[in-house]
């Protein structure tokens, strides 16, 4: 049995991001469970791996994978292509062909899309499609490029959605992106498994004092990382909560410390961000770091006093999942994946009020009993979430449609 695996946001622009990051957990936890499991499969072919990959870099190991499951194969895509609005002919031209070549046998194959605007074979093989969330249709937001690009982005999200709509079955992260995505296709529910995300933080102290605003170490910081500039990221409230913070505990209040690329990549969202913070006075107050490397990750968590996260729509979470994971107490907005991941283990919040964040903030740096049951309870709900239990449902899932 093969398993058509679409590995290319191990390779674009979204390597680094949440679906690129899902897609590397997945194949590299995925790749001994499929090695586990050949030559125990009864009269079943035994499964393998095959990834479809451009010929270029990619965030996997494969020397690696390959160690694991030695008969794992690659497809070679050619040149890579970004995702873009050129994707409905990325995979005509590039995909299409591979994957026929890929199947030339007659040895039963499945196809795992983690990101259906890539294009998915429904149609020509049983296709497994991974939905992630359902952000853009619920805030129109396809393209922030401009009207014209949203518009035209809509119609092609709307296509391939439609196409993968066909798909034998869905995964969704959390039972909240089931249940929109429910709401949205009228999809039959017995089609839509909910598998949560994984939490691997590397729980390593490094020195990050570079990344810090001097005072740092005598006033202490909370954090606010893994957010963006979309409209659902809610970054902006982000500010003004510790606005009303600022005029509780005057200069008693921690740095804010923001991190992440997006914070660092001029645009005229970050401008708008910016002038807010100088029209609150708070530039001597809120840090922003920009990117980070993935190891200084649980060192800039683990000695904050607290993570504020204010997202309105999460299909699940994970920037909050690693802040629990390295013990820093949580407050994140009470809505959409937020109830499901965290339950009672962080303070919910009406991120809309400004001062019911702020005012829960005050309590967890104020209150040290509070602190330490939220950093507590928080490391053991995360340690509920794991990549090896993702991928074995996953690859259940996988197996269940051949």
């Amino acid at each position: 049995m093969q398993i058509l695996v679409d590995a290319t946001s191990t390779q674009d622009q979204l390597k680094h991001h949440g679906i690129g990051e899902y897609t590397r957990r997945v194949i590299e936890y995925m790749a001994p469970l499929v090695a586990s499991t050949q030559g125990s499969v009864g009269e079943r072919k035994c499964p393998y791996l095959n990834l479809l990959l451009f010929d270029a870099p990619s965030t996997l190991d494969l020397g690696k994978l390959r160690a694991t499951d030695t008969s794992m194969r690659t497809t070679n895509l050619g040149d890579l292509k970004l995702t873009n609005y050129m994707d409905p002919w990325t995979f005509r031209t590039k995909f299409r062909p591979a994957i026929k070549r890929a199947i030339t046998n007659s040895e039963p194959t499945v196809y795992f899309a983690p990101y259906f605007w890539r294009g998915t074979p429904t149609g020509i093989l049983p296709t497994v499609t991974m939905i992630h969330d359902m952000a853009l249709p619920k805030f129109n937001i396809y393209s922030e490029k401009s009207p014209l690009h949203n518009l035209i982005r809509k119609w092609q999200y709307k296509n391939a959605l439609n196409k993968a709509g066909r798909s034998e079955k869905f995964i969704t992260n959390s039972q909240f992106t089931k249940d929109e995505f429910i709401k949205y296709t009228n999809t039959p529910s017995e089609q839509v498994v909910p598998i949560h995300l994984g939490v691997d933080i590397r729980r390593k102290a490094v020195d990050i004092s570079g990344k810090l605003p001097a005072g740092a170490d005598q006033r202490g910081y909370i954090i606010y990382m893994g957010g963006t500039l979309a409209k659902n990221k809610n970054s902006e409230a982000v500010i003004l909560a510790y606005w009303a913070l600022r005029q509780k505990m005057k200069e008693r209040t921690p740095f804010l410390v923001i991190a992440g690329r997006a914070f660092a990549r001029p645009s005229k969202a970050l401008k708008s961000f910016e002038r807010l913070i100088a029209n609150l006075s708070l530039e001597n107050d809120v840090h922003i770091v920009g990117g980070y490397l993935e190891e200084e990750k649980f060192s800039l968590l683990r000695n904050a006093k607290l993570f504020v996260h204010l997202s309105t729509y999460e299909g699940f979470g994970l920037a909050v999942a690693e802040a629990m994971a390295a013990g820093t107490p949580v407050v994140a907005h009470d809505g959409s994946s937020y109830r499901e991941l965290v339950g009672d283990a962080g303070l919910l919040v009406d991120s809309s009020k400004p001062a019911e964040v702020a005012d829960a903030m005050h309590r967890v740096l104020t209150d040290e009993d509070l602190r330490h049951w939220l950093a507590a309870s928080g490391e053991a709900r995360a340690s509920e979430f794991t990549w090896e239990k993702t991928s074995r449902f996953t690859l259940d899932v996988l197996m269940s449609v051949v």
